[in-house]
């Protein structure tokens, strides 16, 4: 658990440092659901082997339901280590909530914020009155020439 004084600081370092730390935030996403998964892995093991022996303590014929149990974990278990190798989950991007004020990104009013906030974390305190769907911003384009023989490739570029 973070204390109050860390939080400041983690804070007051995602304002100045924003794309860094949220570099660090999704790496560590990342981190955490491959230690989850073989967490799962290890539990799911576990049980199997926790049934089995409750299977040699019964008699034949009245151990069906833990049969089924068994069989279950073990696709299922089968199925994590299949993927143990290949599962590369995609990170999570971390939203930022209660981040304390700092003078230097803080904004009075939208209509404050310039060309020069451009890539920083800008503070404005307000309400959500109406939000619209989410549009893609062009930045660059590849263009390549049709010609058969040709076929040369540039990029362009936009600035806003």
């Amino acid at each position: 658990m973070i204390t109050c004084i860390s939080s400041t600081v983690i804070g007051n370092l995602t304002l100045r440092y924003p794309d860094t730390l949220l570099e660090l935030l999704e790496d560590s996403t990342i981190h955490a659901r491959k230690v989850l998964h073989r967490r799962m892995e290890l539990s799911m093991l576990q049980n199997v082997e926790q049934l089995k022996e409750k299977l040699q303590q019964k008699q034949q014929g009245e151990a069906k339901q833990e049969e089924d149990e068994i069989s279950n974990l073990i696709t299922l278990l089968k199925a994590f280590q299949y993927t143990k190798t290949t599962y590369n989950p995609r990170p999570l991007h971390a939203r930022l909530v209660h981040l304390p004020p700092h003078y230097q990104f803080c904004k009075p009013t939208l209509s404050s914020i310039t060309s020069s906030d451009v890539g920083t974390v800008v503070q404005i305190c307000g309400t959500v009155v109406k939000a619209g769907p989410i549009r893609m911003m062009e930045v660059t384009r590849t263009y390549q020439c049709l010609n058969k023989d040709c076929g040369y490739k540039f990029i362009g570029k936009f600035y806003i």
